[in-house]
């Protein structure tokens, strides 16, 4: 087999097993489990609020500028969503892997015949991981460039600018706009690092499915394990439940299009801030429409 490579026990029961006085229920105890639950974590959590936060935030200081800003939000959706994408498709790519894994410690299979769909989730797994470090880069790229020119839009001339300033103290319109524009650094600083956060749990799990390989494609460890299916049952009892996490993500990609055919970003006001206590913002964004 291509990639044989002597392996022990050790290294196994390091990083795949559970220890013995632990339920093997519990996903921190594996670290793919672990890595799989906060990237999932991530993904619906941090990542996703922090987009919405942005779009909604900066939609609702400038509606006048709707169409504008429109034009600024939708690749940063459109390339978000391909990298959730591309994420989803090497989780289920490294499920079907260990799926594979462990029929190949059962005899009675047609071990060929594992071991060459076994190769071919590793090689499409490899694949995804490199469109998701493709889309990564494209998104740092885009929210650095998205950065100045949303900044600009909300700035707007300089007399506005001025203006904005004089009443800042006076007018909630001004003071809600002023407040996301200066914020808006930081909020783009939030997305770039919570898509490199996303990126090196890629990289880790990448990383664990090509050591379980090595194991996999060792004829000697093989053989030791044979029949024993309890050897991989933790891994697969765990990807089986973050499978189940994981198709929620598909949901969140389609929040990103509002599950409509609008190319419009979704808008969602339970995002706009705590700069808006009395609706005044809600409300007048809901005018200008």
């Amino acid at each position: 087999m291509v990639g044989e490579k002597k392996t022990d026990d050790t290294t196994y029961n390091q990083m795949f097993k559970f220890p013995p006085e632990r339920k093997q229920n519990n996903i921190q105890d594996h670290e793919i489990g672990y890595v799989i639950d906060t990237l999932v974590e991530e993904l619906t959590g941090s990542y996703y609020q922090n987009l919405m936060f942005l779009i909604t935030q900066t939609s609702f200081a400038a509606p006048m500028r709707k169409k504008s800003l429109s034009l600024i939000h939708i690749p940063i959706r459109d390339v978000s969503a391909e990298y959730y994408s591309a994420i989803l498709a090497v989780l289920e790519e490294a499920y079907r892997f260990i799926d594979y894994g462990q029929f190949l410690l059962c005899s009675g299979y047609n071990h060929e015949s594992l071991f060459t769909e076994a190769g071919d989730c590793i090689r499409t797994l490899q694949k995804e991981c490199n469109r998701a470090r493709q889309a990564e880069f494209q998104l740092e790229e885009l929210l650095e460039q998205s950065e100045t020119l949303l900044i600009s839009e909300l700035r707007g001339s300089h007399g506005l600018e001025t203006l904005l300033r004089y009443t800042r103290r006076c007018c909630i319109l001004s003071s809600y706009r002023l407040e996301i524009m200066e914020r808006l650094p930081r909020r783009i600083s939030r997305l770039c690092r919570g898509a490199r956060n996303i990126l090196t749990r890629i990289n880790r799990l990448e990383e664990l499915v090509f050591k379980i390989q090595t194991q996999l494609w060792d004829p000697e460890w093989r053989a030791r394990h044979m029949d024993q299916q309890e050897v991989l049952q933790p891994l697969v009892d765990i990807l089986e439940w973050e499978s189940r996490q994981c198709d929620g993500v598909k949901y969140y990609i389609g929040y990103l299009y509002d599950y409509t055919p609008s190319k419009e970003p979704p808008i969602r006001p339970d995002y706009r801030g705590p700069w808006d206590p009395n609706n005044i913002i809600w409300n007048h964004f809901w005018w200008w429409l």
